[in-house]
């Protein structure tokens, strides 16, 4: 199957060379110029231009391929990577003076001036020469501009007839599986806001008043005050002396991020969406570097079980570039989703989560929500920012509408 769709606009021209050659063709038989050969000679000349031509135009795409990789490019906004278009003609015909148009998303600018602009995205030309049985590279250098999710839109390439009259256009019918994702900036929230919290957990600590009796690593002699479960019977008969087992001290200490993207009395995305991003990126970056395992819920509609953006809970480099990739994929022009279904699911899961933080816009109406969250033993805390600083502040005292 061919994975171009071929638009040829110089076949009225040439046939301007048919009906020239023909009339050569017609004197010569008459002998009217007194010149057979030669009248003979020109009309067909002429029917080999259009013929070569016409073959040109019918075979130069027939075995020419676009190696479509997916591809994942990752990179901070500032960062700089590189497009790779790789062609293959694998039929004899070569394609010269060609021109490569590729359209793409804005949220990635090209190192060479753009040839013109719409409202979301914009184009780039690059000369190509293709040689017969070869295959070629092309790279475009770009730099990640802003947060999002950047792709090829389209892609076309424009050869020259090979006579140099007219053109043929080759449109690109599948999409170029290359993604660039651009993660979103880092924007720095206090964190010296929270209270201690009330839950046993499974994380070992050496200031937690929550011990787990399965995790012991070794005995002490026995204590008046130490329980008679406690007791280590086997080193007690071996030691002739009561023995204590010695257990981790634990504590849990995971977080659950909630952000609500929408604006007040709107389905649509507030205005300070980006900056909520941001915070809540730096959240996810303090936890990783912490090991403190965390899970995310935004209210942007979303196909399976859970339909909204869910990053499971988990901990480590991999569940933080998980997170990145998430938020990258956040689409302002699309839809949003009640923040209802965000504080529905986080209720369910709540009890998991020592602490809960809330992002975005914040009205009256989940404060009910988080009251029963935090009759599990969670404690709730909502973002609030001021002149260009953000932190958290718990629930309870916290007044007005956070953005």
């Amino acid at each position: 199957m061919k994975q171009f769709q071929k638009d040829r606009k110089s076949d009225r021209f040439f046939y301007g060379f048919v009906i020239i050659g023909s009339f050569f063709i017609f004197f010569s038989f008459f002998g009217i110029f007194g010149i057979y050969s030669s009248l003979m000679l020109v009309g067909i000349f002429f029917y080999i231009i259009y013929l070569v031509n016409h073959l040109y135009e019918k075979y130069i795409d027939r075995k020419l391929k676009l190696i479509n990789i997916r591809q994942l490019i990752r990179l901070y906004p500032g960062e700089t990577g590189q497009l790779e278009i790789h062609l293959r003609q694998d039929g004899w015909l070569p394609m010269f003076g060609a021109r490569l148009m590729m359209t793409y998303d804005q949220n990635i600018q090209m190192d060479q001036k753009p040839m013109y602009e719409s409202m979301n995205t914009s184009t780039v030309e690059k000369r190509l020469n293709l040689f017969g049985r070869e295959t070629k590279k092309i790279y475009i250098p770009f730099t990640a501009a802003k947060r999002g999710v950047a792709r090829v839109r389209s892609l076309r390439i424009e050869i020259p007839s090979l006579f140099g009259y007219g053109k043929i256009t080759l449109n690109l019918k599948e999409l170029v599986k290359t993604e660039i994702l651009v993660y979103p900036e880092v924007k720095e929230v206090h964190m010296n806001q929270r209270n201690k919290h009330q839950k046993m957990g499974e994380y070992q600590t050496n200031f937690s008043i929550y011990e787990d009796p399965v995790t012991s690593y070794g005995t002490r002699d026995y204590a008046p005050e130490d329980p008679l479960n406690r007791i280590h019977w086997k080193s007690t008969a071996k030691k002739q002396v009561f023995q204590t087992k010695v257990v981790e001290r634990v504590n849990q200490r995971s977080w659950l991020i909630l952000l609500n993207v929408r604006s007040e009395d709107s389905p649509t995305f507030t205005e300070q969406i980006e900056g909520l991003i941001s915070s809540v990126a730096y959240l996810c970056r303090h936890a990783t570097m912490k090991d403190i395992p965390y899970e995310l819920l935004i209210n942007v509609p979303k196909r399976g079980n859970i339909p909204i953006y869910h990053v499971p809970n988990g901990v480590g480099r991999d569940h933080y570039v998980q997170s990145l990739e998430v938020l990258a994929r956040v689409n302002t022009q699309g839809l949003t989703a009640s923040f209802d279904s965000c504080l529905a699911y986080g209720k369910s899961i709540a009890h998991f989560h020592p602490y809960v933080f809330h992002v975005g816009v914040y009205e009256q109406g989940h404060l009910s929500s988080y009251q029963e969250m935090e009759k599990t033993g969670t404690s709730v805390f909502v973002m609030h920012e001021r002149f260009q600083s953000v932190w958290l502040e718990p629930v309870k005292s916290h007044q007005g509408v956070a953005k």
